[in-house]
């Protein structure tokens, strides 16, 4: 059978010739697409196996868990004062003792207690720590700060704060004098200071300018205050110099009627409003009151010494203010005499000693010399007793006569004595001191250091009597006879004290003697019977003590034992947290592993549809594409089969024109297909990126959660030696609960050092009726020696 083969037509030649590049780059891309799959299914399929890194991802963090809960507590820095203490430590078994449960709470409350002090002695050191800082800092700053600052109306610029341009620096005076001659810097007018108020003050009371001491301020006080016509000349000549000063330094010269223009204030006790001229203002506070009211404040503080002085504000107000602005005289008066009487302290005041009077006595009327006061009624007081005026016992009448004669107060013994010592010398009072005056030789005319003469005999003034010199020495006669009684009566008196004494001390030592051998038979006794009570004491002692020694041995033993099922009860919990810890993380990581799993698989399963979708849907462009292509190239080569037959070289011109078509339809097809690749790859990276920051998402989660149960493993750790610590520390301090019991005890018995101090003294009280038979014999063997 022969085949004849038909020549292709020119279009079948452009659609074949097309179709076979198509087709090899098609093939190209295929196998290149091909290895890429290989390798995300090779990628993929090596994570394929969840299972087995589910558990080895579960055994990793149990591993990490075991690890940080078997950490030994040496290498865990752990302040266990910030835990609470174990519940096993208050477990107490089948015990019933009293004392143990006491000594099982108080050990913890003790800790708890040490720890709560400490805490607060932190606080109070940062509290005390942290101000020392804002101290220093607030130092800091106003070192900082300059020191004064520049006042330009006195040209003070000691102040500047320019440390590169110091005050009065060689450039001002440069800049000054080069400037001098154009006018460049004009020197500005001094304005003139004015006179403060504060000075004019001062001035007016007489103050330096620098004001003045508390000692001089008082001399001052005293000295305006002594006399009471003074005061209202100086305070009217004070006011009107105060208001000539004001007007001259503000230079303000008001109207009479400018006073209608003036701001009212208000008074600060019935709080009705007044011009200032109208009121009384307190210097201390700037208060004003009312002229009623302050009337009524000075004779509130006039009735009750508790209100003196009239006060604003808890400052005084000053006497010239009180005195200028007192209701009327009787109230000046009145102030007067309470500011006389209650200035001075209560102990320096004297009053009439006459019940019916009780009048102030002022200080002028207080005759120190004579030891008597006069008030203004007459009556005299003694200044000692603050009793009335005493009778004179002077002696010989050397007091002078009248109202305001010396006298002796009872209270004073001092002067008693000396007056008793007088009357037996025969000395004399000076008339004009009332001092005793001694005389030695010559007449009876005697000179007071006073000044003072009077005659020694009869102690009137001299020339005031006719006692001749006879007298004078029956006067000293008769004194030294008085002097020579008494020192007979004296000598008698001290025989009569020898005798006595003597006496007294041969009684005293037949005392002694028999007091020496009762006292050796009631040793002998008190020996013997100091014996058999110590013997006694030192026996109940022994048994006392080994009783306490068996009673805390007893209970360190219940408590060691208690101390051994705490620790267990202690580690046994710690235990089974860490069971349920692990437990617990196992589940945790387990159920988040299995659904970072399943969402793996998803989030894969919809990667790969994304991408299979957007293939088909290129794969389908492609189609229409080649179907399109192959309609253009039929149509065109119709086209130039029309147009070209029966021309020469139609058909090489067709041909040429064809293959044109067909470069044109190439190169687009290929770029189309790069945009293809490109589409592809794009959606590739996209999908695979989403899914990669996916897993990545999903890893992180899971080292979180894996960290999150390490964190938590190291803090049960850190909460299990905290534990144990606090086991410790239990035990330690019921160690020393125990040992301090057990010394207080057997210290709490009776004194053993005592027994053998014990002085004679103590062992003589209560001496039984041996001791009384015993006495009685010493008592018959001195009455027979």
């Amino acid at each position: 059978m022969i085949i004849i083969e038909q020549a292709p037509s020119p279009t079948e030649e452009l659609s074949i010739a097309h179709d076979v590049s198509v087709e090899q780059q098609q093939q190209e891309e295929e196998e290149e697409e091909k290895e890429e799959q290989e390798a995300v299914d090779a990628e993929w399929d090596g994570n394929g196996e969840e299972e087995e890194e589910i558990e080895q991802t579960i055994k990793a963090a149990n591993a990490e868990i075991t690890a940080a809960l078997e950490t030994p507590p040496d290498l865990l820095a752990v302040d266990w004062e910030k835990y609470p203490p174990p519940k096993g430590l208050r477990y107490t078994g089948d015990i019933e003792s009293d004392e143990v449960l006491r000594i099982v709470q108080e050990s913890i409350d003790r800790i708890k207690t040490r720890i709560r002090e400490e805490e607060e002695r932190k606080l109070e050191a940062e509290i005390a720590g942290r101000a020392l800082e804002e101290q220093a800092g607030q130092e800091d700053d106003r070192a900082k700060q300059p020191e004064s600052i520049a006042d330009p109306a006195r040209g003070d610029t000691a102040g500047t704060d320019n440390p590169e341009q110091p005050p009065g620096s060689e450039q001002d005076a440069a800049a000054g004098s080069a400037g001098g001659a154009a006018g460049f810097l004009t020197e500005l007018p001094k304005r003139p200071r004015k006179r403060t108020l504060t000075s004019l003050f001062r001035k007016l009371n007489g103050s330096p300018e620098h004001g003045e001491s508390s000692a001089a301020g008082a001399a001052r006080h005293r000295l305006l205050t002594s006399s009471s016509q003074a005061e209202l000349v100086t305070l009217s000549a004070r006011k009107r110099f105060v208001i000539d000063l004001i007007r001259k330094a503000t230079g303000e010269y008001t109207s009479p009627t400018s006073s209608l223009q003036e701001p009212e204030v208000e008074c600060v006790s019935c709080l009705d409003d007044f011009a200032p001229s109208a009121t009384v203002r307190a210097p201390s506070c700037g208060h004003h009151y009312c002229t009623p009211c302050f009337g009524r404040l000075v004779a509130a503080a006039c009735e009750s010494e508790q209100r003196w002085p009239p006060r604003c504000c808890l400052g005084a107000i000053p006497r010239a203010t009180v005195l200028a602005h007192a209701a009327d005289d009787g109230q000046r008066d009145r102030y007067r005499a309470r500011a006389r009487e209650w200035d001075l302290p209560a102990g320096e005041r004297v009053y009439c000693g006459r019940p019916d009077c009780s009048l102030f006595i002022r200080p002028e009327y207080v005759i120190a010399a004579q030891g008597v006061a006069r008030c203004d009624e007459g009556h005299y007081t003694c200044i000692a007793c603050r009793g009335p005026r005493h009778e004179d016992l002077g002696g010989g009448g050397g007091s002078s006569g009248g109202g305001g004669g010396g006298s002796i107060c009872p209270r004073d013994w001092e002067l008693a004595r000396t007056s008793e010592l007088a009357a037996a010398e025969g000395w004399q009072r000076c008339p004009g001191c009332g001092a005793y005056v001694e005389h030695r030789e010559a007449c009876q005319h005697m000179t007071c250091r006073c000044g003072a003469e009077f005659c020694y005999v009869c102690g009137a003034r001299w020339r005031g009597c006719a006692c001749t010199m006879e007298q004078l020495g029956a006067v000293k006669a008769r004194a030294a006879a008085l002097r020579r009684e008494r020192a007979e009566a004296e000598a008698r008196e001290a025989a009569e004290a020898l005798e006595a004494v003597r006496l007294v001390a041969a009684f005293e030592r037949e005392e002694a003697r028999k007091a020496e051998l009762l006292r050796r038979e009631r040793a002998r006794a008190r020996e013997e019977r100091r014996a058999r009570e110590l013997e006694a004491r030192i026996a109940r002692e022994g048994e006392r003590r080994r009783a306490v020694m068996l009673r805390f041995g007893a209970l360190r033993a219940a408590l060691d034992a208690l101390h051994g099922a705490q620790e267990a009860a202690v580690r046994a919990r710690q235990e089974r947290r860490a069971r349920a810890l692990r437990a617990r993380a196992e589940k945790s990581l387990r159920r988040l592993l299995e659904a970072h799993a399943g969402e793996r698989a998803a989030r894969r399963a919809g990667t790969d549809g994304r991408i299979a979708a957007r293939e088909a849907a290129l794969g389908a462009e492609y189609a229409a594409r080649l179907a399109e292509e192959r309609r253009i190239e039929a149509r065109y080569a119709a086209e130039l089969r029309a147009f070209w037959d029966g021309r020469k070289g139609g058909e090489e011109s067709a041909r040429r024109a064809r293959d044109d078509l067909g470069r044109k339809m190439d190169a687009a097809f290929r770029a189309w297909r790069k945009w293809s690749r490109n589409e592809l790859d794009a959606c590739r990276h996209h999908a695979r990126e989403e899914l990669a920051i996916a897993e990545e998402l999903m890893d992180e989660g899971e080292r979180r959660a894996r960290r999150a149960a390490a964190a938590e493993a190291r803090e049960a750790a850190r909460r299990g030696a905290a534990e144990l610590r606090w086991v410790r520390e239990v035990v330690a301090e019921r160690n020393r609960l125990l040992d301090d019991g057990e010394i207080a005890e057997l210290e709490g018995g009776e004194d053993i050092d005592a027994w053998f101090a014990e002085s004679p003294e103590e062992e003589e009280e209560g001496e039984g009726e041996g001791e009384a038979l015993a006495m009685d014999q010493v008592l018959e063997i001195g009455g027979t020696s």
